[in-house]
């Protein structure tokens, strides 16, 4: 049976989806690599590929969110970019 703790840590899934979340969204999806995503994370590279099977699922999987709103190479997507009053 878990504890209180226990129930509270969130999950090596939880932790990637984060990561990637926020990497991908501030430096772009194609500059951050699989090696910083799970490093950040707290994973071994194991659970990314167990869990997700590559990069791109991780991008896919990413909760309520569009691959679309990610800056690529560099830029960002026109969504993504705040617009002046």
């Amino acid at each position: 049976m878990p504890t209180t703790a226990n129930a509270s840590k969130p999950t090596a899934r939880e932790r990637l989806l984060a990561a990637a979340d926020e990497m991908f969204y501030s430096e772009g999806v194609q500059t951050v690599g699989v090696d910083r995503v799970v490093k950040k994370a707290g994973v071994a590279k194991a659970s990314l590929y167990n869990l997700f099977g590559s990069k791109e699922e991780l991008v896919r999987a990413l909760p309520g969110r569009s691959h679309r709103r990610y800056p690529r190479a560099g830029r960002a997507h026109p969504d993504a970019i705040p617009h002046a009053p």
